[in-house]
């Protein structure tokens, strides 16, 4: 075998190690994710993931429009009905053509995922 037969071997059996590891670690980042994300709906928790998009390159999203929202926060604003709104309170329905939405606390659950993904990608890594 010649060495660069023998180097091509060595490359292909590496990039099929790193590709299982980093599935693993899709695995555990997917529930490390999903754990941090809020529920209130449940949404955003069933719509967060960690997938393996190449060999070496690993994606998480958070695939709802409130996850941005909750992560960042959002300021006072006005929501406005077209043409009212419409809520129920205690079994009650409540309408209101707007409201003084007094805005989203930001959690940084998704931006903080960070580090903890690094944790998980270097312990798969090893």
């Amino acid at each position: 075998m010649s060495a660069a037969s023998a180097h091509a071997k060595m490359a292909a059996a590496l990039e099929r190690r790193i590709s299982a590891r980093l599935a693993i670690a899709a695995e555990q980042i997917n529930q490390t994710a999903r754990d941090a994300a809020p529920v209130l709906t449940g949404e955003t928790r069933a719509n967060t993931q960690a997938e393996l998009i190449g060999p070496h390159t690993l994606r998480v999203s958070a695939n709802t429009p409130q996850a941005v929202f909750t992560d960042q926060g959002t300021r006072p604003h006005r929501i406005e009905g077209n043409p009212v709104l419409r809520w129920f309170v205690a079994g009650e329905a409540r309408f209101a053509r707007y409201v003084e939405h007094p805005g989203t606390t930001a959690t940084h659950w998704f931006s903080n995922l960070r580090p903890r993904v690094v944790a998980i990608i270097k312990a798969a890594m090893r």
